[in-house]
C-alpha cells in the first residue's frame, strides 16, 4: 500500500511538491482542491500514481456524500482528520484491490464530466438563441 500523510493545514507553510487539499468544513467536506484554503487538509503522498488514486478515491467520496456520514458539528459541519484518515485508508485498499475497474470508473466519469459540460454549453447558447429569436418577433 502507497503511504500518504495526512495533516491539516496552516498558511505560510511549504508542502511537497505531490500534495493535494481536501476541505474539512462545511457541506462540501472531503472535496479535493489543487489550491489550498483555510479550512483545509493537506494530502502528502509518495508518487505521482498515489496523489492521482488519492485524489480520485477523494472526488468519489465526496461526489457519493460519504463524508456527510462523518460530518461532527451542529453550526458548521466539519471532518475530523482521524475519521478522514480513517475512510481514506479504507477506500485505498479497497482501490487497490480492483485498480482496473477503479480506472476504468474515473475514465467514464472524466467523460461524463466533459459531457455535462459540453451540454451546459449548449443549454446557454439554446437561452441565447431563443432570447434572440423572441426579441426579433417584435421589431
Amino acid at each position: 500500500m502507497s503511504k500518504f500523510e495526512l495533516v491539516t493545514y496552516v498558511e505560510g507553510r511549504e508542502y511537497p511538491q505531490l500534495t493535494f487539499y481536501i476541505l474539512n468544513r462545511g457541506w462540501n467536506s472531503g472535496k479535493p482542491m489543487d489550491k489550498p484554503c483555510s479550512n483545509c487538509f493537506v494530502c502528502i503522498c509518495e508518487s505521482e500514481d498515489s496523489k492521482h488514486s488519492l485524489y480520485w478515491i477523494s472526488y468519489t467520496l465526496w461526489q457519493a456524500k460519504q463524508f456527510h456520514l462523518l460530518l461532527k458539528g451542529s453550526v458548521i459541519p466539519f471532518l475530523s482528520i482521524y475519521d478522514a484518515k480513517k475512510i481514506y485508508l479504507k477506500s485505498f485498499a479497497t482501490v487497490e484491490a480492483n485498480t482496473i475497474d477503479f480506472l476504468t470508473g474515473i475514465n467514464l466519469v472524466r467523460k461524463l464530466e466533459e459531457n455535462r459540460k459540453v451540454a451546459e454549453r449548449q443549454m446557454v447558447l439554446l437561452e441565447q438563441l431563443k432570447i434572440t429569436y423572441l426579441r426579433n418577433l417584435l421589431k
